[in-house]
């Protein structure tokens, strides 16, 4: 896939954005294991942080 410069700006701007994301995801799970919150109630936080790393690993494998 060739990408254009206004492409190319879309998909890094999509690819900081999902990184942004999973820090601030992966911090927020840090922080309640701190506060000593139980595996199972961080079970739904866990399950959104994988879709944002299936979706950060499905756009970067539309740009190969």
């Amino acid at each position: 896939m060739e990408l254009t410069t206004s492409s190319r700006t879309q998909h890094q701007s999509t690819i900081d954005s999902l990184l942004a994301e999973l820090d601030e995801r992966r911090r927020q799970i840090y922080r309640l294991q701190a506060a000593g919150v139980q595996r199972a109630g961080m079970r739904g936080l866990k399950r959104d942080l994988q879709a944002v790393r299936d979706q950060l690993r499905d756009a970067v494998a539309d740009a190969i």
